[in-house]
């Protein structure tokens, strides 16, 4: 990475504003545990509201076009820089989504019901970004309890982002492809959500076809129909404590290729601690999960595909994999944030030595209430021979710039 580039970006962040994207500390922070307070999604991500493009703006006023939660508009243009030139590298675009929130209930502060149809839509980005054109698509149904109900209380029934694991929007995480629980990967079936205590919410899913490793594009398939899955994912804010304590489950009916044996399970624990209270000036959170799992070690799973050498992935497809992330952020300012990440995911528990690693820091700012910029560098490494190619995608060193619209 250029020297003189790097200095300018350290002083940038003291100077220029960002739009911190919805986060579980925001929910640890406020103590509000539900994530439909700033997204419609009640399981977190997506299509914000107008509380929630209000809350992330940090004080900076929302364009005219923002201050409705009709539709939501999100653009990412990257620059990659590996340090192998086999590797791509360059400027593209990533993404670009275009979300609408549909009522289909007349809009009523006092009604108890709410329906809706939301539909996203990837009108253009990079081929190889691993965005289809077909993203989330559901019909929402919420109904409001009276009094404490630990029946579910939000349904969501199409094309689903599932719950699972410590909400993160790094669709590149070891642990997230792991088990295909990454940004890009999206399921088909229902998702239902409640908020019994105000401290404690809870997600089940029930997901059908080609499930758990879809992808975003999903059609009908030869024995589709007798493919099945389910979830659970619990968390919890203990005792008016900044801190969330979480744990998720995912298993399928049948393995997700013929050459496994065992079917697709797992499972994840994970803690999130924020530490205002240290210090009104200084702002922060340290997160940490680890996740376990059998019979997704295939280039079937598509999260893993994108990413592992597929030989490595036959060598090792019986084994139970580990993977493990820390977390840690740093409010420099109400606007700008320092982000370290160290992951490390083992396909096979037994040998350790084969283990993926990755560590590296984000610098990230708020230009306006819609426009971020961040900056990442970060040195992963490879265990085993089967990545020693200079064009892996594991091992290697990478630096890039994204810039990111919201409205």
């Amino acid at each position: 990475m250029d020297c003189q580039l790097f200095k300018v970006t350290c002083l940038l962040i003291f100077l220029l504003p960002l739009n911190l994207l919805a986060r579980p500390e925001y929910a640890a922070r406020t103590r509000i545990n539900n994530c439909s307070e700033c997204h419609v999604s009640p399981a977190g991500g997506g299509i914000r509201t107008f509380f929630g493009k209000t809350y992330g703006a940090k004080g900076y006023e929302l364009s005219p076009y923002a201050q409705q939660d009709l539709f939501h508009l999100n653009s990412k243009i990257l620059f990659s820089k590996p340090e192998e030139k086999e590797q791509r590298g360059g400027l593209a675009v990533m993404a670009q989504l275009a979300a609408a929130n549909i009522p289909l209930t007349k809009t009523d502060p006092d009604s108890r019901e709410d329906k809706r149809w939301v539909i996203a839509y990837n009108v253009g980005g990079s081929s190889r970004s691993g965005l289809g054109p077909n993203w989330e698509t559901y019909l929402f149904y919420s109904r409001k309890k009276r009094g404490k109900s630990w029946l579910p209380q939000h349904f969501m029934f199409g094309r689903i982002r599932n719950a699972f694991g410590l909400m993160d929007d790094n669709h590149r995480s070891l642990i997230r492809i792991q088990t295909a629980s990454d940004w890009l990967h999206l399921d088909m079936g229902l998702l239902m959500s409640a908020n019994p205590l105000a401290t404690l919410h809870y997600d089940i899913g029930l997901f059908s076809g080609k499930t758990p490793v879809g992808g975003t594009d999903h059609e009908l398939s030869e024995g589709g129909a007798d493919d099945w899955a389910a979830s659970f994912n619990i968390r919890w804010l203990p005792f008016k404590l900044p801190i969330i304590i979480g744990g998720s489950l995912k298993a399928g009916n049948k393995v997700i290729d013929p050459a496994l044996k065992e079917k697709p399970i797992a499972y994840s624990g994970y803690i999130l601690w924020v530490f205002d209270s240290l210090s009104s000036k200084f702002m922060g959170s340290m997160g940490a999960e680890i996740s376990q799992a059998t019979g997704w070690n295939s280039s079937a799973n598509t999260s893993l595909e994108r990413y592992i050498n597929s030989d490595f992935l036959t060598a090792v497809a019986d084994k139970e994999s580990r993977g493990v992330i820390y977390v840690l952020k740093l409010n420099f300012t109400q606007y700008s944030q320092f982000v370290y990440r160290n992951e490390f995911l083992s396909l096979d528990m037994e040998t350790t030595g084969d283990a993926y690693r990755r560590q590296g820091f984000e610098l990230n700012y708020l230009l306006d209430a819609h426009l971020r910029i961040a900056l990442r560098n970060e040195r992963s490494t490879a265990g085993n021979l089967f990545e020693e190619a200079p064009d892996s995608r594991t091992d290697g060193k990478l630096t890039y710039m994204l810039l990111e619209l919201a409205i």
